[in-house]
């Protein structure tokens, strides 16, 4: 942060105190639509993001590798990497590489790289197991 900036923060608690509640609000997770899950990839993964990133919005997805290479320790039957662009409240571009894991009717993701400047959540509900029935 520049020093102008700052000074300017400091200049007023207030200021201060309304951009930490900000950054807290963007830092929690988001609700997970259960029954996107399974729609489609790019429904799926404007789940993923809006849970891990709740402030953020759905560009695209591809498909970069399947299986995880690391699934079998997930315990995971069936696995995949995904990579979503996204845009943050700003609008500035950022990109999420996850494994996508799927055990038997549960699902979760795990996060391999992240661009954010603004950590994901680790209160993500798909950071566990969730069951996704039909």
């Amino acid at each position: 942060m520049p020093v102008a900036s700052l000074l300017f923060l400091l200049s007023d608690p207030s200021k201060l105190s309304a951009l930490n509640s900000a950054y807290e609000n963007a830092a929690k997770p988001g609700t997970v639509e259960v029954s996107k899950l399974k729609t489609s990839l790019s429904d799926f993964s404007e789940q993923v993001i809006h849970c891990y990133h709740k402030t953020a919005s759905f560009d695209s997805v591809k498909s970069i590798n399947s299986p995880y290479s690391d699934a079998d320790s997930w315990g995971a039957n069936r696995s995949a990497v995904i990579e979503i662009n996204y845009r943050g409240k700003t609008g500035m571009k950022y990109k999420m590489s996850t494994a996508l894991l799927v055990r038997n009717d549960e699902i979760r993701t795990l996060i391999i790289s992240d661009t954010a400047i603004i950590p994901a959540s680790k209160k993500c509900e798909l950071n566990n197991w969730m069951k996704v029935t039909s």
